[in-house]
């Protein structure tokens, strides 16, 4: 979350952000990194009976019509039918190879239900940075996520017994959840009300509370990825740090209340 953060800050600086190419490239090259290990966890989650590459083909769509529908408008591709062709294409696929082995086809069906959230994360975060450019709020959004995971983690560790979700997650505690949530609420309240000192108190106390919520079930559903493909990262892309979707699981699910948020409060 960190080297998310201070990437962001460099490109402000050097007024990367600013050029719409450049960005864009950027961030999609960022965005289909993203895209290739959620393939390659599909392909393990189904034991290779589908390719990577297959994954990585259907999960890239959504992408490049978002890409479409925002730089080339009279070629209009809506990201909401191409999710569901790809969808529907991974159903029938796994109505095939389900006469041979109902076993991957659960497996399938298991891996793409957050599969298809994680993607629609991704693709939100991609237009929050390209498309509206709330530079700010970015940066609010990431410091929220990234106030959370850490309060959770060091409350966890000195007081956390139970675990939110044991098969899932182990080290995730109650105890860590909720003095995350409290600490990250008070600090995004306060700097969103520094940004945005106009705004109503009541909505940007709603808004911090969702994002730090749906934050912490992003980082769960990304572990869950991870624990039904086999893996213990999402990648080594970032030695010691694992993988993009290791670095960001929190603000997939995030992300999409802020934009909900923007277009219709802030």
């Amino acid at each position: 979350m960190v080297v998310v953060f201070l990437f962001l800050l460099f490109l402000l600086k050097t007024q990367i952000l600013y050029l719409p190419l450049l960005s864009c490239l950027a961030f999609s090259g960022f965005t289909f990194l993203a895209i290739t290990e959620l393939a390659q966890l599909g392909s393990a989650a189904v034991h290779r009976t589908i390719s990577k590459y297959t994954f990585l083909f259907f999960f890239s769509l959504p992408l490049f019509a978002t890409l479409i529908n925002n730089y080339y408008f009279e070629a209009y591709l809506p990201m909401e039918m191409v999710l569901l062709f790809t969808a529907g294409f991974f159903c029938c696929y796994g109505m095939v190879i389900g006469r041979e082995n109902l076993y991957l086809t659960n497996n399938l069906y298991r891996f793409l239900f957050p599969a298809f959230i994680v993607l629609f994360g991704l693709l939100s975060l991609l237009h929050l940075i390209i498309v509206m450019r709330e530079i700010k709020l970015i940066l609010w959004l990431i410091l929220v996520v990234a106030l959370n995971d850490s309060s959770a983690y060091f409350i966890g560790k000195k007081y956390g017994k139970t675990p939110i979700a044991l098969a899932i997650s182990p080290n995730k505690t109650v105890a860590g959840m909720w003095g995350g949530l409290m600490l990250s609420t008070i600090v995004g309240v306060a700097l969103l009300k520094y940004v945005y000192p106009n705004y109503n108190l009541l909505i940007q106390t709603l808004l911090t509370v969702l994002v730090v919520v749906f934050a912490i079930f992003g980082d769960l559903i990304e572990s869950y990825l991870k624990r039904n493909s086999g893996f213990k990262d999402s990648s080594q892309l970032l030695p010691g740090h694992g993988g993009i979707l290791d670095r960001i699981d929190g603000l997939l699910m995030a992300t999409p209340i802020v934009l909900f948020f923007d277009n219709f409060y802030i």
